[in-house]
């Protein structure tokens, strides 16, 4: 099985109505187990999730990922927590087999 990063952000962005890439993502701190990228389009900034697809390929995680993002959702009404964007019904997003969540809001440079 292939457990490599299959990053593809402008599919992401296209496939999402996110706008086009002003410049190539930029890897920031955030992820222990998964990789941060921040990214800036045509139309706002976001951090994206690229979710490790070691951990992915494990039978329960997609189910854990998403119970996990409704719990935060769900908090973020109460403390300060970043709920993943929703895209097409769905809290994780997948573009060739490689999961991302994806989270708005970046502000300042990326």
């Amino acid at each position: 099985m292939n457990y490599q990063y299959n990053l593809h952000f402008e599919k992401l962005c296209n496939t999402l109505d996110l706008g086009e890439l002003i410049k190539p993502p930029e890897a920031i701190s955030g992820g222990l187990l998964h990789r941060m990228f921040a990214i800036e389009t045509s139309i706002g900034k976001y951090a994206v999730k690229a979710l490790n697809p070691q951990i992915m390929a494990r039978p329960t995680a997609l189910n854990n990922f998403i119970k996990s993002e409704r719990i935060v959702s769900i908090a973020s009404n109460h403390i300060p927590a970043q709920p993943a964007k929703i895209y097409k019904g769905a809290l994780l997003q997948n573009i060739d087999n490689q999961f991302y969540i994806v989270l708005t809001g970046l502000k300042g440079g990326a």
